[in-house]
């Protein structure tokens, strides 16, 4: 119920007496009805009658009616007024012993420190000054790294890598070579500390191999990239401009040649002279003693060479430029030289005057600078002190440095210091202008090669070295190497490009940071209100606190509770923000019941009458005839396939053109399945229709023409006319036949045919516009699209009352070849009422075409088409998302490995936008998808197609849309929204909450949240449950036994695994599904075990929602296997050994609930029968093993366990070797058992128990052991009390008796949520399976109520499990003469008890004693309840599900909070 309180609420009443009233609905002049509250309101009413009698209290109305439910206060001593016949007057009026609210203080005067705005949040200093809330940033003092963004796949990780900034655009270029050894321009755009790529593009496709560290460069310049490059096949540079052209890519000009001769393969460089307005271009000659500068000018892309310099090296080849870039103090260019071999380093100063360039042969001779150069030399520009640093990293594996001065033509420098005793290689240093210090980025040269940070700083002419702890992309186990890096100056952070070598080389892109902080003035404790006033520094600002209403707001949403950002802004306490989501994802599933074959076309439909998802595809396990399977797909996550349907036992072998939709629906339930008929190639259709368990049936075939060579059909339905539709022809024609089913019932009534286009032509696909009743078919004749608008029309002397009007042919541009493979569609646009037309095949083939076409009076335009993908691709589908507007795809790439993936495509008015997605992952990677649809009910598309090996059909339920997600803005509360523009000021109850009591209420009583929104006592409440037998159901044929059963809580079904001995021993699952008492059953799975099984026990792990199947092998191995239920269906993870020697099979498992493990416990033959345990941990389909636990204890057999939930260890039985009963308790941590002492239960008699013979009794926490006396054939038991880790034992009780001692009683037990313990047993007398029920008492238990579940002669143990959701249990078993499998379902007799506590719906302890539909106050985390009683101060307290507290934890655990003295509780959550 809503507690409603409302303004001016007044009527009158003359009903008498204390009951309800009736409301004369007539209130005075300026009050409002009770009506506005609203039927089944609560309320706080007054009353006053004739006599002056008054009466406060809480009260429901509805329909003119008031209950008075509570009396609050009343001149009758607190009870109901005995009200006279009135007039009386009642009204709305809150009581004051309700009020919290303080009247004092609403509107106070304050100096302002600074600037406040009216309505803005405040806080209040210690001074007594007031000051706005705000944030105040500041940069973080640590450097920081982006995670990386590849680039691209490269030649080589060692091979150069160059970098340039386009201060025009504010985008970053990089040229690399790429796995094609190509060079390759990709252009990024860094935000938020992260680079986007555009796709790259090639700069020239011949092969490139550039050196180490030098080779090819890319320049910025006069709003261009330049970029300097070698060539494989004539040992010649070329340099290449390009300008951005938006959306991350490049237009390149032509390539032009500066230097005629051959170059030296350590390519050339590029750099860009400001001052000039000039590039500088320099290489190497091959085989001479000449490195050449070359002035670069350009008008736009186009380069023009102009003057050279020649610098002389002192060898003869292998000389190299490594260095190029401008001087800005000087305006020179200063160009580093150097051997191939790393021993002739120089740095020259060029200067350019006018359209000449001049390099003095004097210059600055690098000393001490080693051999190898695998980027062990840089230069970096300080323009704050007008300085260069000379970094050497190649002598005596340590970082050394020089700092250099420009004089006159050469360089002064500094004394050559060692900076870093790190062995670096890869140096890329840049000049950080904000931080005023050079970065030097480098690779660590010892494992495991990752990128390095340091900082350098110049005194004087002295450098210094600071290492980073941070690493570049935050690795310490990546190799990276560190080719270039660039600042930036419009995010003021540094660019890195740097490659990994693993599994293939990569070029990828970081990002060096200063992360920006915000800290706000706002505290938990000196929050004050909102400003009512604006005022300056220094000046007094009224401020509203809590109580009153601040008027200064905008854009409120009344009834919002409001809080404060630290920032100052008033928000609500959470935002919830959608994203589209722009890399959809797919699940894939494969349907192994149903074989297409190869080339066979496969549909899919959503039956929007019966929500079920019908596929198509001949059937290879079956002949090849035409199928359908019927599947529920209302989970959003997956499809539950039923059995699949023969539609028709006619051979279905078509071509790779066969068809584009072989189903249709008309809405109703109907779908029409068209399918060829191999014998004598006609076209035939049936109607189908859903039967119930995702099953389907059919009506009679139609053949509605007699054409041969069939080469392809599409089907529809036209919903203005109820009519099926079929486009199909063959090499001399198309034609369409209109189709007319019976009225209530399958089967059809007549149909009348016609020609669209007499030729050879085939169809691409049609589509049906229900806005305006239109049919647009596209046929492609040689690459000629031959498009038709038809519409249906009435015509009473045709067959079915219509004909089919074909239009004028329209020509539509094909660019590929798209009657092949699927790799053309036409598809709704239901949105803009167009159509978009998706071309996949280009003449190789490559890439896809897309256009838009619109109709209009049956005439089509085509918009030009757009290339959108230049990739490979091959059996291309895709559909329409109205919801948000986009389509998306699904392709097979038409290269190897043939995979698949999907994509997104958008589109804004013609032109379109082409995201490539995911990988579409299945089996083998080679996989073809033909049909996708979007299902509205689920908002996901579905595609449907087959594995390529194999041939398996496939499924993909692709996740599209948006995602949500919830941000938390404000801590700080602040009011409550009365309108859009007021607050309402108040304070938060921190400890303390309200709520309208369901039910009775005790103060110092644990209270918890119900879903409807009251609030209501922790505690128990009991149920009957009436015994019901249902009817054995055989489930499955053929010598079957050892067989074990568990129940999946989450699918609600059990799991039956067991040994096939007409299979060779393998073994098999079923899942059975429980209606009442009746069973039903899946297929049979796969054999989990493909040699010689015996079935050891099963058990179900809640934490994964799987179940675990022990068994041995045929080398008598023990082995495990994880088994998943989807619906009937069953999968199996990889089985994996826990005891790799001979193991018994006759052994026993148990899940642990509180360490989440599954435990098996067993015998080991190879070790003298020795008693062992193993702890597995279970991962989704996935299982691992700790290892084997030896008890010490030997010559044991026949073993059996349970776990016990109370004490949190698991309990075992086993007879030694002298056939004595012994059980004794085993913990788990980890995966280490710990044994403890066993104890007899039963003297020196021979006792056998099996896998289910012991059960834990969760009602009465004890646990439940059954055997059978050897040597009289009795069947007994014993309850064991487990106290830590000791068991105490109850006294052994007689379950059944025979006289006959030799007979065999096979039996199991297991607890129930009723408090009983079902026994079912094979009769020794006579074989039958009856069953027993026990009632533990003490530590005794009695049994009674025997029954006979199946009067034949059963063998072996009957496996158990019981359903803790429907409180049934299910006995498989099997019988004596056949060995057939069955199943019979019990619902044990008893009561139930039901908490309402969870995990996580405790509230806290009441405050106050309610009755039912009063309001609760309770004290929540950090408040103290002082009503309590024998508490124990220190102690830590538990809620119990009946409602009380105790130190010891319940089930579920929950925490009430920890007592401060013996009768105060302080409520907490830990």
């Amino acid at each position: 119920m809503v507690l409603v309180v409302k303004d001016r609420v007044k009527d009158t009443s003359t009903t008498s007496g204390t009951g309800t009233i009736t409301l004369d609905n007539s209130p005075p002049a300026g009050y409002q009805a009770f009506s506005t509250l609203g039927n089944g309101s609560t309320t706080y009413y007054a009353i006053q009658d004739a006599n002056d009698a008054f009466e406060i209290g809480l009260g429901t109305y509805n329909a003119n009616t008031l209950t008075r439910t509570t009396v609050l206060s009343s001149s009758n001593s607190g009870n109901l007024v005995n009200l006279t016949s009135g007039p009386n007057t009642v009204w709305v009026d809150y009581p004051a012993a309700k009020a919290y609210l303080s009247e004092e203080g609403i509107d106070k005067s304050f100096t302002a420190t600074a600037s406040i705005t009216a309505g803005k949040p405040v806080i209040l200093n210690s001074a007594g000054t007031v000051t706005q809330v705000a944030e105040t940033s500041s940069t973080a003092s640590t450097i920081s790294s982006s995670n990386g963004n590849e680039i691209a796949s490269v030649q080589n990780y060692t091979r150069d890598i160059s970098v340039a900034y386009d201060t025009t655009n504010d985008k970053i270029g990089v040229l690399y070579a790429n796995s094609n050894h190509y060079p390759t321009i990709a252009i990024g755009s860094e935000l938020n500390n992260a680079i986007t790529w555009g796709t790259p593009v090639v700069v020239n496709s011949a092969s490139s191999s550039p050196t180490d560290h030098s080779g090819q460069k890319l320049a910025y310049g006069n709003g261009i990239f330049v970029a300097s490059y070698f060539l494989d096949s004539n040992d010649t540079n070329y340099i290449k401009a390009g300008s951005y052209s938006g959306t991350n890519s490049i237009t390149l000009g032509s390539a032009i040649q500066p230097n005629t001769g051959t170059s030296h393969y350590t390519g050339g460089t590029i750099a860009y002279n400001p001052n000039a307005n000039k590039f500088v271009y320099t290489f190497a000659e091959n085989s001479t003693t000449s490195i050449i500068a070359y002035l670069i000018t350009n008008s736009g892309t186009t380069l023009t060479t102009g003057n050279s310099a020649t610098i002389t090296m002192g060898y003869t080849g292998n000389n190299k430029v490594i260095w190029n870039e401008y001087d800005p103090d000087t305006n020179k260019q200063v160009i580093m030289t150097d051997h191939l071999y790393g021993n002739e380093g120089r740095i020259y100063q060029a200067t350019i005057s006018g359209a000449n360039i001049t390099i003095p042969s004097t210059h600055y001779a690098i000393t001490d600078e080693g051999t190898n150069e695998d980027g062990s030399k840089a230069l970096s520009y300080d323009p704050d002190n007008d300085k260069w640093i000379l970094f050497k990293a190649n002598t005596g594996n340590v970082l050394r440095a020089n700092v250099l001065t420009a004089s006159g033509d050469t360089f002064t420098s500094g004394t050559a210091t060692q900076i870093s005793s790190q062995y670096m290689r890869w140096l890329a240093p840049y000049y950080d202008t904000e931080k005023n210090k050079t970065v030097l980025v480098s690779n660590k040269n010892t494992s495991p090669y990752n990128g390095l940070i340091g900082f350098v700083t110049i005194s004087g002419t002295t450098p210094s070295y600071t290492a980073s702890s941070t690493t570049v992309g935050n690795q310490t186990a990546e190799r990276l190497y560190t080719h270039t890096s660039l600042y930036n100056p419009d995010t003021k952070s540094g660019i890195v490009i740097g490659a990994t070598p693993l599994s293939n080389s990569k070029a990828v892109g970081y990002v060096l940071y200063y992360e920006t902080l915000t800290s706000s003035n706002l505290t938990t404790s000196n929050y004050l209100g909102v400003a009512s006033t604006s005022a300056s520094a220094n000046e007094t600002v009224n401020i509203n606190i809590p109580g009153s209403i601040n008027n200064d707001q905008v854009g409120l949403t009344v009834g919002q509770d409001y809080y404060a950002k630290g920032d100052g802004t008033i928000i609500e306490r959470t935002t919830t923000t959608t994203t589209p989501n722009t890399t959809p994802t797919a699940t894939i599933e494969s349907l192994t019941t149903v074989n297409p074959s190869a080339s066979a076309k496969i549909d899919i439909i959503y039956d929007t009458h019966n929500d079920k998802v019908w596929a198509y595809s001949k059937d290879g396990n079956n002949s090849n005839y035409p199928t359908v399977v019927v599947g529920d797909i209302s989970s959003g996550t997956s499809i539950t396939w039923g059995t699949p349907v023969t539609v028709t036992s006619n051979n279905y072998s078509p071509s790779s053109k066969m068809s584009n939709r072989n189903l249709a629906s008309d809405g109703a339930g109907n779908i029409l399945v068209a399918y060829r008929d191999q014998s004598n190639d006609y076209a035939r259709v049936k109607v189908g229709n859903y039967s119930g368990t995702n099953s389907a049936t059919f009506g009679n075939e139609l053949q509605p023409d007699n054409v041969s060579s069939l080469n392809g059909f599409d089907v529809g339905y036209c919903s203005s006319a109820n009519l099926w539709y079929m486009f199909y022809g063959n090499t001399s024609s198309t034609k369409w036949v209109l189709i007319k089913q019976n009225s209530g019932n399958q089967n059809f009534n007549s149909w009348d045919t016609g020609t669209v286009y007499s030729g050879n032509a085939n169809i691409i696909n049609n589509v049906y516009n229900s806005t305006n009743n239109k049919i647009i078919l596209g046929l492609n004749q040689n690459t000629n699209g031959r498009f038709y608008v038809c519409n249906t029309s009435a015509n009473g002397s045709t067959n079915t009352g219509y004909t089919l009007n074909i239009g004028t042919e329209q020509s539509i541009t094909i660019t590929g070849n798209a009657e092949s493979y699927g790799r053309a569609k036409l598809i709704l646009d239901t949105t803009n009422n167009n159509y978009i037309f998706i071309d996949s095949l280009k003449p190789n083939p490559s890439g896809m075409d897309c256009s838009v076409i619109t109709e209009s009076s049956g005439s089509l335009t085509q918009s030009t088409p757009q290339n959108v993908s230049t990739g490979t691709m091959s059996d291309n589908t895709a559909f329409y998302n109205p919801n948000d507007q986009k389509f998306y795809g699904a392709y097979q790439i038409y290269s190897s490995p043939y995979a698949c993936k999907n994509y997104l495509l958008t589109v804004s008015g013609t032109t379109f936008t082409f995201v490539d997605g995911n990988d579409m992952p299945n089996a083998d990677d080679r996989g073809i998808w033909t049909q996708g649809i979007y299902i509205a009910d689920i908002t996901k598309g579905v595609f449907v197609g087959q594995t390529n090996n194999g041939y398996d059909l496939l499924t993909a339920i692709m996740s599209i849309g948006s995602t949500t997600s919830s941000v938390v803005n404000g801590s700080q509360f602040v009011g409550k929204a009365i309108s859009s523009t007021q607050l309402l000021l108040g304070e938060e109850k921190g400890n303390s909450m309200a709520g309208l009591s369901n039910g009775a209420i005790t103060k110092g009583k644990p209270v918890l949240m119900q879903a409807d929104g009251d609030v209501a006592q922790v505690k128990e409440t009991t149920s009957s449950v009436t015994f019901a037998q249902g009817t054995k159901v055989e489930i499955e044929s053929g010598w079957l036994d050892q067989r074990v059963i568990s129940y999946d809580v989450d699918e609600n079904k059990f799991l039956v695994a067991y040994r096939d001995q007409d299979q060779s021993n393998h073994g098999f699952c079923k899942v059975l599904s429980v209606s009442g008492t009746t069973v039903s059953y899946g297929s049979e799975s796969s054999a989990f075990n493909s040699n010689t099984t015996n079935v050891i026990d099963s058990v179900y792990d809640p934490e994964s929602g799987n179940h675990v199947i022990f068994y041995t092998n045929s080398s008598q191995y023990g082995y495990a296997v994880v088994a998943s239920i989807s619906g009937t269906s069953v999968t199996f993870g990889t089985p994996v050994a826990f005891n790799s020697a001979n193991t018994n099979y006759r052994g026993t498992c148990f899940y642990d609930s509180t360490n989440k493990k599954v435990v098996w416990v067993g015998g080991h033959f190879s070790g003298s029968y020795l008693l062992k345990a193993v702890v597995g941990t279970v991962s989704g389909t996935s299982i691992s093993f700790g290892s084997l636990q030896d008890s010490g204890v030997s010559n044991t057999d026949y073993y059996s366990s349970a776990y016990d939930t109370n004490s949190s260890v698991g309990v075992y039985a086993y007879h030694n070797s002298g056939s004595d009963g012994y059980m004794g308790t085993l913990s788990i941590s980890g995966t280490s058992i710990t044994w403890n002492t066993p104890v007899n239960f039963y003297g020196t008699t021979n006792v056998t128990q099996s896998f289910d013979s012991m059960t834990y009794d969760s009602v009465n926490k004890k646990i439940v052991h059954t055997f059978r006396d050897s040597q009289n054939g009795k069947l007994m038991a014993i309850v064991a009390t487990v106290n830590g880790t000791s068991l105490s034992l109850g006294t052994v009780v007689e379950a059944v008796s025979y006289a006959n001692g030799g007979n065999t009683i096979y039996h199991s037990v297991v607890g129930t949520l009723q408090g009983v313990v079902p026994l079912v047993y094979r009769d020794a007398n006579n074989g039958y399976l009856k069953y027993l029920q026990g009632t533990v008492s003490g530590t005794s238990i009695s049994f009674a109520g025997g029954v006979t579940l199946d009067s034949t002669n059963i063998e072996n143990t009957p496996a158990i499990a019981y359903d803790s959701n429907n409180y049934g249990i299910v006995t498989s078993y099997s019988d004596q003469s056949t060995h057939d499998l069955w199943a019979v379902a019990v619902t044990p007799s008893g009561n139930v008890v039901s908490p309402n506590l969870t995990a996580t719906n405790y509230l806290g302890i009441a405050s106050n004693t309610v009755a039912d539909n009063e309001e609760c106050i309770i004290n929540t985390q950090g408040a103290v309840n002082p009503n309590q009683s024998s508490l124990t101060p220190g102690q830590l307290y538990y809620v119990q599900t009946d409602g009380t507290l105790s130190t010891t934890a319940g089930s579920p655990s929950v925490i009430a909070g920890i007592a401060t003295s013996a009768t105060t509780l302080l409520v907490t959550k830990s």
